[in-house]
């Protein structure tokens, strides 16, 4: 499964772990996979003791080495067409790999989409060359030896290859089923049908999973997943649908207070006070030198013994600035993220406005955007 949403990024690396890298890309294990060893522990343990937790971690190691590798498939698939991979991130339900971008050609994201499952089908049909059918496996029931652990990898292999087959966005056959659609309708529609599916095939997964017989709960929970996945990942792609018309400059207040920053700081105060401003700038020779901020000016007015200083030297010199012409799907989540705070605008080398995200929906608003619809709430 491929990501892209900053905020989902940022709450699952804030509990993973870098382990290296390989190709360029980071390997990372979540916390939560834990859970997974321990569960593997205790059948091992069950099963035959110290021996059967022995057989039962290298069981899991190698199976995460598999999803390693099918995860690497879609990764060289994606870097062969110029994308960038930012990491591969293993937890308890699998792999996920993060792109930098999705490519909306169909036949980039079909090769990228099947280069995973295609890395499982070769490795079952090797292993399949030294092992055989998986005969000893399915009578003891649990990896126990070289030959029983082998056959476990060919049998993972072959399940995890046809399982990311099934048209459930936004797994490989999901993503698969989107390339097709996307040949007769547009992006936004095709990603729209590929969720719809998967809605229904999760939710029927998951009663199964639960219903029809002992209940699986790693299955419903990779199934569950899947399907908010999916749900968040068609909000993204209807939000970059909205925005991809407009650009950072569709934003901009261009009505804006300067200061030269050997100003005192009286004068920066007087003129915050007199406009009633949230954000002075302060400008030298044409460039941006810094910004007083309305919180910080109220504590320099206390200061009374600083206001002969130049403003230049309470300023806030550590700025964010954006280009006017940078496209605005690629920037709102991070406008939106940063709440009552002034980025200054540039366009053609020259200060063109700020951006206040205090007011950010009603600039929005103004284009005939609403923000609400572009929030894309996550559930945890």
């Amino acid at each position: 499964m491929r990501r892209r949403n900053h905020l989902f990024n940022s709450i699952m690396r804030s509990w993973s772990i870098h382990m290296f890298s390989v190709f360029g890309i980071r390997l990372e294990v979540h916390a939560t996979f834990l859970i997974l060893v321990a569960v593997f522990c205790s059948v091992g343990w069950e099963t035959d003791g110290a021996t059967g937790v022995f057989w039962s971690l290298l069981f899991l190691a190698a199976i995460f080495t598999c999803v390693v590798l099918h995860e690497l498939g879609h990764s060289v698939a994606a870097q062969h067409y110029g994308i960038e991979v930012i990491r591969i991130l293993l937890l308890p339900i699998g792999g996920m790999a993060q792109f930098q971008s999705v490519p909306r050609e169909a036949h980039k994201e079909l090769i990228i989409a099947a280069a995973g499952p295609l890395v499982n089908f070769v490795l079952a049909g090797f292993l399949f060359m030294f092992t055989g059918p998986p005969v000893e496996l399915l009578q003891t029931g649990w990896p126990n030896g070289w030959l029983t652990l082998f056959q476990g990898v060919l049998v993972v292999n072959l399940i995890m290859g046809l399982f990311n087959l099934l048209p459930i966005f936004p797994m490989d056959g999901g993503r698969m089923l989107r390339a097709f659609l996307t040949c007769r309708l547009s992006y936004l529609k095709a990603t729209g049908v590929a969720a719809f599916v998967s809605k229904i095939l999760a939710t029927i997964g998951i009663i199964l999973a639960l219903f029809a017989g002992p209940p699986q709960l790693l299955l419903a929970s990779l199934l569950a997943f899947i399907f908010i996945v999916g749900n968040i990942e068609y909000r993204m792609v209807e939000r970059n649908e909205t925005l991809k018309d407009f650009c950072i400059g569709d934003l901009i207040e261009t009505d804006f207070s300067v200061i030269r920053p050997d100003e005192s700081v009286r004068n920066a105060l007087r003129i915050i006070e007199g406009e009633n401003l949230g954000t002075l700038l302060l400008v030298e020779n044409g460039s941006l030198f810094g910004m007083l901020t309305r919180g910080h000016a109220e504590t320099l007015r206390e200061e009374t013994f600083l206001h002969t200083d130049p403003v230049g030297r309470h300023c806030e010199r550590n700025i964010s600035i954006l280009q006017a012409e940078w496209p605005l799907e690629l920037f709102y989540e991070m406008l939106a993220r940063n709440k009552k705070k002034i980025f200054p605008v540039y366009r053609g080398g020259q200060l063109a406005g700020t951006i206040d995200t205090g007011n950010l929906d009603e600039k929005l608003a103004e284009l005939g955007i609403s923000a609400k619809r572009l929030r894309i709430p996550l559930p945890f």
